[in-house]
């Protein structure tokens, strides 16, 4: 079985769809989503773009959503197991950002 979050959502969304459709779903993916998202031996420790969202502000740039989201794909897709993803991780990437910062926001 595969440990990935994605493919367990994938197979959700799949079941949903069906049922949306007035279909029976595929009892199987539906079990096996059940199992990739309730396992005990696996831990998912998720990063949402409210994360890069406050990390930019806190930075003084200012980003849209689908930026913020960008920066997730990337973190995800280049992320290095070795050294996992950290605050330093999101700063990186948006550094890569083409953004012009606000000013510091600790100012009053």
């Amino acid at each position: 079985m595969a440990y990935n979050i994605n493919e367990a959502t994938r197979k959700l969304k799949e079941v949903i769809e069906l049922c949306e459709q007035g279909k029976a779903p595929d009892i199987d993916s539906l079990k096996e989503a059940h199992a990739l998202l309730t396992d005990e031996n696996i831990i998912y420790i998720p990063w949402a773009t409210e994360n890069v969202l406050h990390q930019a502000e806190s930075r003084g740039l200012k980003i849209t959503q689908e930026q913020a989201q960008e920066v997730l794909y990337n973190m995800e897709r280049k992320h290095d197991c070795e050294y996992g993803i950290t605050w330093t991780t999101i700063d990186c990437w948006l550094d890569d950002l083409d953004v012009e910062e606000e000013g510091d926001p600790f100012e009053d």
